[in-house]
């Protein structure tokens, strides 16, 4: 069994590699602290499972996982980073599991061992975070990137005419913008700041 563990934290590296050698311990295991190296292993070997943290490098937050993906290759994430949009994101994509670090570690330990069996799996630490947040009550917002710039603002309590000079428009285009945001997404501003907040904060 080949197994390429991407992890940009070199304890957590070799804490998930030694875990791995526990469950499998006949295993080839790859370790990479960079995802364009991850994308070259899983390219030009015939790995069987790749455990991953995201990344955060530009918008690529899901790069290795993707590329996994694409390629039919199982794949767990392994994060800290537990917001609904990752979760979901993940679970749209097929991972055979999600879990976070702030979780157990048995929990990691249950997907390594039944990988083959499972599909979208969360850990006990997400799941009592998805119920204690309710998360039908959240409305996921759509949002472009100048949108989410424009959010961010208005949450950090910058005026309205700040906000228009940092962004080089007019205070009248502005609020031309934030008009589109509630009428896109069918709420009030409160309820979007509200629902920024929950989908795109730690």
């Amino acid at each position: 069994m080949k197994i390429l563990i991407v992890e940009d934290q070199t304890q957590t590296l070799h804490f998930l590699e030694h875990l791995c050698f526990g469950i499998y311990p006949k295993s080839q295991i790859f370790l990479v602290k960079i995802q364009v190296d991850a994308i070259k292993i899983l390219e030009k070997q015939n790995i069987d499972l790749v455990i991953t943290d995201l990344d955060f490098d530009g918008e690529k937050r899901f790069f290795a996982v993707k590329r996994a993906m694409e390629l039919n290759i199982p794949c767990i994430i392994y994060s800290g980073f537990y917001k609904p949009t990752f979760v979901r994101k993940a679970i749209d994509l097929q991972v055979k599991g999600y879990v976070c670090k702030l979780g157990k570690i048995e929990d990691l330990k249950f997907i390594l061992e039944n990988f083959e069996t499972h599909i979208a799996y969360t850990c006990s630490f997400i799941s009592k975070q998805s119920e204690k947040s309710n998360l039908t009550d959240v409305q996921e917002l759509i949002l472009t990137p100048s949108e989410q710039k424009i959010l961010q603002l208005l949450i950090q309590g910058s005026e309205r005419k700040l906000i228009a000079n940092k962004l080089n428009i007019k205070q009248s285009t502005l609020n031309s913008y934030i008009q589109d945001i509630k009428v896109r997404n069918n709420l009030s501003l409160a309820e979007l700041v509200r629902n920024y907040v929950y989908w795109f904060s730690q």
